[in-house]
């Protein structure tokens, strides 16, 4: 495996779903630090321009023009820090599945509520072909997922500050076996990583 692949202050950060709770921390964050940050983000929930009004940014991309931006702009950008809440943001015919213990206000295109038990869903759904399952804003469903085996990856972006209170991805134990794949870090000591679990 080779060093940790440094980022330079020329390099593009994308977050997608930056305008979100935790996408604007992140972005208030690099922003900050003077790294150049491109939200990708639809702003149409209220005031959600609002978390990231004080932020230097690069760029604001709607997602559905994200695709189209990365075709002009992808040789500069480092790394895409995904928050966005469905799976694609540059897909908008992609299946959606979304575990809630409260009734959907509003219908998306292509979305299934899952009925009964979520393990045993995505084990099925993981002898299907096609592309990643990806689970977006659920730290209780993805410690579920990890608990019965069935995350074979994970993204994480580790910001350089410790928190004492609030919840915890790993309150549960750590899987005993992750293999680095990727790592990026940036000079204000941000981490991108991802990890294989490994049986």
């Amino acid at each position: 495996m080779s060093a940790v692949q440094n980022l330079s202050g020329d390099d593009l950060l994308v977050v997608t779903g930056g305008a979100g709770f935790i996408g604007s921390h992140i972005v208030l964050d690099l922003a900050e630090a003077g790294w150049r940050v491109v939200v990708s983000d639809l702003l149409r929930s209220g005031g959600k321009w609002r978390n990231i009004a004080r932020a230097l940014l690069y760029d604001v991309v709607r997602p559905d023009m994200l695709l189209e931006w990365l075709s002009r702009h992808g040789d500069k950008v480092a790394a895409v820090i995904h928050m966005g809440a469905v799976s694609s943001t540059t897909e908008i015919d992609v299946d959606k599945f979304v575990a809630t213990s409260t009734p959907l206000t509003q219908t998306w295109a292509n979305t299934t509520v899952i009925e009964g038990s979520v393990p045993e869903f995505v084990a099925q759904l993981k002898q299907q072909p096609g592309g990643d399952i990806g689970v977006h804003g659920s730290i209780a469903l993805t410690q579920s997922l990890l608990r019965d085996g069935l995350v074979d990856e994970l993204r994480l972006a580790i910001a350089p500050v410790l928190h004492l209170r609030g919840r915890k991805l790993f309150d549960e134990g750590v899987p005993s076996r992750l293999t680095l794949t990727r790592h990026l870090a940036s000079p204000a000591g941000y981490l991108l990583l991802d990890l294989q679990l490994d049986g």
